[in-house]
């Protein structure tokens, strides 16, 4: 007897075979291999075009439209296979302002009898423009966490400050990629120092790690509370970070007990000095620097030009480039000077000190 397909009357042949009395067509037919809905709507934000995706928003990457992206997302989170294979959604045309389509394509099988195939399917997303709960704060300004950055017992310079800056923001440019919510709310330059508000305190404290890893400044936090979440019934609290920088910066001629350094960097949690006596290199950490015993003398920008004159064994004469005035002056051991060479010195009391080659 033979036997044809119930719907269509196809008798098959060679290796097809009837699969519940259909063809491979009408059971491709009655049993599609997509399983997408027609319609989807997506909520995406009017200012960043963020989107809601299963309770989360998400900031659109990539080289694709920022539509079509949130689009291709939401479609996807919503498309299955009803047999086996793989799918991929791509961009299909923008219908207007609030619809676009797209187009999910699979190849696999709804039967294992059955060789894969293709298929595809148009859904069309409308899209329903909202205000994301960043932006939201963006807006209002809402902020729960504030750095203030000091300096102990004295002002931050200019060149520190420029420093901070740029250091703040290239962690702010680099976080923001991935998190919408680590922009700065408020910045401003204070008496002493910087004072910024952030929205997200986990970046609030990446700053502040960033530049204690730079300067060895001391971190202090505290908490105040600001209310109630009604929802949730947890306490609203502001974190507040207290930055010190040391009391001394890099380039500072400091004395400590009867040693003249000079501060030359800050690595690995410790400063590294130079003896400006031997020009020999040391290094202590932060805390000494709060010790009383440790006095500021001059800034390396502010120290006067010399000439050397002539190197014999242990001194060396040196030229005040400003008076034309010569000094007998004892070389320091670490330090190969040779006649020409100009250099930066500081003359304490009866002595004269090596402080920069340059």
């Amino acid at each position: 007897m033979v036997r044809f397909c119930a719907i269509c009357g196809k008798v098959p042949s060679g290796s097809e075979s009837l699969i519940d009395n259909l063809c491979w067509d009408c059971y491709r037919d009655k049993h599609r291999l997509i399983n997408a809905p027609k319609s989807v709507e997506v909520e995406i934000c009017r200012h960043c075009y963020s989107y809601r995706l299963n309770r989360r928003w998400i900031q659109p990457r990539g080289d694709v439209d920022p539509i079509f992206a949130a689009a291709i997302e939401v479609v996807k989170s919503r498309v299955s296979l009803n047999g086996t294979g793989v799918f991929e959604v791509s961009p299909l045309e923008m219908v207007d302002r609030n619809r676009v389509k797209v187009k999910v394509s699979a190849l696999g099988t709804v039967h294992p009898d059955i060789p894969k195939y293709r298929e595809e399917v148009v859904v069309e997303v409308m899209l329903k423009y909202v205000s994301c709960p960043v932006c939201i704060k963006i807006a209002s300004k809402y902020y729960i966490a504030t750095l203030q950055i000091r300096a102990d017992r004295r002002s931050i310079s200019r060149s520190e400050l420029e420093e901070l800056v740029g250091l703040i923001e290239n962690v702010v440019l680099r976080e923001l990629k991935t998190d919408k919510s680590a922009y700065v709310v408020e910045f401003s330059e204070v008496d002493g120092g910087l004072d910024l508000k952030f929205a997200n305190t986990r970046v609030a404290r990446l700053i502040a790690s960033k530049i204690r890893e730079r300067t060895g400044a001391s971190i202090k936090e505290t908490f105040k509370v600001i209310g109630f979440n009604r929802s949730s019934g947890k306490r609203l609290s502001r974190l507040t970070i207290s930055l010190r920088l040391p009391p001394f910066s890099l380039n500072d001629i400091i004395r400590v007990d009867d040693e003249i350094l000079l501060l030359k960097d800050f690595r690995g949690g410790k400063f590294i000095a130079v003896n400006l006596a031997s020009w020999s290199k040391i290094s202590f950490s932060p805390k000494l620097l709060s010790s009383k015993n440790v006095v500021r003398i001059d800034s390396l920008h502010n120290l006067p030009r010399g000439l050397v004159v002539s190197v014999q064994g242990d001194f060396l004469q040196l030229m005040d480039l400003s008076s034309y005035e010569i000094y007998e002056v004892a070389k320091p051991v670490e330090l190969d000077l040779k006649s020409g060479d100009e250099v930066q010195f500081i003359k304490l009391e009866d002595k004269i000190f090596i402080a920069n080659l340059l």
